[in-house]
């Protein structure tokens, strides 16, 4: 018997057209730009700017690789017009750390008419209101007979701003539980029973991570429009698995 209790970020919803916001295409100096409104995404019941992203129609989220701040990045999407640190976390977990409610609009243009290295295609500027403090949650437990159940499996994040620091602080909790327990049963020549041979197979696993980002743009000053990215993060492992069997002699005389 298996139960599983999950609760996600993000519920599933079907396609539908109806009721749906159409967004507004502008031509600007920097070329044709789609923008849409969370309005948009209403029937999709976003709670994170990926599951917004992922709905916009003909566009494809590129993760890339990690960013060194040189631009050899090959994501397409940018936070507010700049391209976000993915040093020490994937363009996915950047962006299921973005709560929906903060998403002011997203907007669709051309790379090539950016001043931004390495940006080409169909790029997303994802536009969103400064809080001073917001986060995500995401929890999963498992629980199947004759296993140890698996309770710490999920997320917290929380992201906020401060005059010209932003950041973002994750806690996730990886938990994995196997287990898998077999009976057989020896015979003699004559069919009877001689030998239960009991088989435990087990493999747990665990991999807490904690992660930091911060990001100081300053508005004003000497350093006006430069970025400074500030990424940390520790995890630890822990892998247990084996083997473990068990032989009961029916008729030890055997």
């Amino acid at each position: 018997m298996l139960i599983s209790a999950i609760v996600l970020l993000a519920p599933v919803s079907a396609y539908a057209q109806t009721g749906a916001v159409a967004p507004i295409t502008a031509t600007q100096a920097q070329g044709q730009i789609e923008t849409y409104s969370p309005g948009f995404f209403d029937q999709f019941q976003p709670v994170t700017a990926l599951d917004m992203l992922v709905r916009v129609p003909g566009f494809s989220l590129r993760t890339g690789d990690s960013e060194r701040g040189f631009g050899e990045a090959d994501t397409n999407f940018l936070i507010n017009g700049r391209r976000p640190s993915t040093k020490n976390q994937s363009a996915r977990e950047i962006l299921s750390r973005i709560p929906a409610n903060t998403v002011i609009r997203i907007e669709i243009l051309d790379g090539d008419t950016l001043d931004i290295p390495g940006l080409s295609g169909q790029v997303a500027d994802i536009v969103i209101r400064s809080t001073d403090l917001s986060g995500q949650w995401r929890y999963a437990a498992r629980f199947e007979e004759g296993a140890e159940p698996q309770l710490l499996e999920g997320e917290v994040s929380l992201s906020g701003e401060r005059g010209d620091l932003s950041f973002v602080l994750a806690l996730e909790a990886n938990q994995f539980n196997l287990t898998e327990d077999s009976v057989e049963q020896f015979f003699d020549g004559f069919g009877a029973l001689i030998e239960d041979r009991t088989e435990d197979v087990f493999l747990r696993n665990s991999g807490p991570e904690a992660s930091l980002n911060l990001t100081w743009a300053p508005q004003a000053g000497a350093f006006q429009d430069h970025i400074a990215n500030l990424n940390l993060s520790v995890a630890s492992g822990n892998d247990n698995s084996g083997i473990r069997e068990t032989f009961i002699a029916i008729d030890p005389s055997r």
